[in-house]
């Protein structure tokens, strides 16, 4: 009998995203934080990758969307919804554009995955889910930051750029974007 695998471009992932609130599963959010500390860990170094993107105070309460590879987190990405300028995350990136807010707003961030299962569709996927999981909870208005050659992306999900993000601790030409919904 002839054993049938997967070659390296078909997916072997969970064909839908797993949708959870941090503070309901603390395993899988640690998984996710895994994952953040191993993929930024790789672009701005291990003590970094702990500062910037380790689990923060926002992480319990926020949604999550992670793709699912025999049960280990491959591929994720968080949806904030603040009520309220405290509610707003990474205010070194958003804080100039507070006065432009609409509350309950939602922001798109910490989207990653692992370098293995690139290229097959699981970035847009991670954005489409969120701006759905948003829109179901009565967002007004999604914010996201993004390096400027991922602008165009963006701009396919309805996002629109504001201007630049003034948090300078991780180097490119990060760019702060904005989609009403």
């Amino acid at each position: 009998m002839s054993e049938v695998r997967a070659t390296q471009n078909e997916a072997s992932f969970i064909e839908q995203p797993v949708v959870f609130k941090g503070e309901d599963d603390p395993a899988l959010l640690k998984q996710i934080e895994a994952l953040r500390l191993e993929v930024w860990g790789e672009l701005v170094g291990t003590e970094l990758a702990v500062k910037r993107f380790g689990l923060d105070p926002f992480d319990n309460k926020a949604w999550h969307v992670a793709y699912l590879d025999e049960g280990s987190v491959i591929a994720s990405g968080r949806l904030i919804i603040a009520t309220c300028q405290s509610d707003v995350p990474d205010l070194c990136s958003f804080g100039p554009y507070l006065d432009l807010m609409e509350y309950p707003t939602g922001f798109l961030n910490r989207l990653l995955v692992a370098r293995m299962f690139r290229g097959r569709g699981m970035a847009p996927s991670l954005i489409r889910a969120r701006i759905r999981l948003a829109l179901e909870h009565g967002v007004t208005n999604l914010w996201a930051e993004s390096q400027s050659h991922t602008v165009p992306s963006m701009e396919k999900h309805g996002f629109r750029e504001v201007g630049p993000s003034l948090d300078k601790l991780i180097v490119g030409d990060w760019r702060v974007m904005r989609r009403n919904t």
